[in-house]
């Protein structure tokens, strides 16, 4: 769907909402894979739980960007989308080493 025909509730008024909308889903997928990996017990060390997980989101946030650029006629890459999405990665991988998850 074009991003022209979403529509937009009226009570929004901030011009660049979509940016925190960015990062704030990145912020919670980040959080969940980090999340869901320890709470299946995983093997792994916490360096490697927080590098895949924070690595996993930004590649998956880098090739939807390329993706809607290449390959849609209706909508554009932004890089400052990728900017926001990695904004939403690092406060999630900063939470969970602030609020120490890991045992």
């Amino acid at each position: 769907m074009p991003s022209s025909d979403v529509p937009k509730p009226s009570w929004i008024s901030f011009k660049h909402i979509d940016k925190i909308v960015h990062l704030g889903m990145y912020f919670f997928l980040t959080f969940i894979l980090i999340f869901d990996t320890i709470r299946a017990g995983t093997v792994y060390t916490r360096s490697k739980v927080l590098l895949f997980s924070a690595l996993f989101a930004l590649l998956y946030g880098v090739f939807i960007e390329i993706f809607q650029g290449v390959f849609t006629a209706s909508r554009s890459a932004d890089g400052f989308d990728a900017v926001f999405n990695t904004l939403g990665i690092t406060l999630a991988v900063t939470l969970i080493i602030l609020i120490k998850i890991f045992k």
